[in-house]
């Protein structure tokens, strides 16, 4: 299978979300996931940066969009280290989000 189109996806993804720069090579392929209506999820991980660098870009890019007069899509970027942690978070979230954290979290 050739990764590189999902690659490019999930960087473009990262990009819009969180403002991350960080380069489709440089994603490292994660697990698959399913989500309830079994439709795949490709995983990948990005390489580790400091606490303060996604929140920082996120702000930035929120207050860009805010600036543009388009309403962000999230209100920050919360890093979590167990699945207590993420289900202590207030708010909707994405239906697959605590079986790819588990995936990831090894639970």
């Amino acid at each position: 299978m050739d990764l590189g189109p999902l690659r490019s996806h999930a960087a473009r993804e990262l990009a819009e979300e969180t403002g991350s720069d960080t380069a489709a090579h440089a994603l490292v392929p994660g697990p698959v996931i399913l989500d309830a209506r079994g439709s795949p999820g490709f995983l990948f991980v990005a390489p580790p940066r400091p606490a303060s660098e996604p929140r920082d870009r996120h702000a930035r890019s929120a207050r860009a969009e805010v600036a543009a007069g388009v309403e962000p899509e999230f209100d920050g970027v919360e890093l979590i280290g167990s699945l207590s942690e993420l289900r202590a978070l207030p708010g909707p979230s994405a239906s697959c989000l605590e079986l790819a954290a588990g995936r990831f979290l090894g639970a």
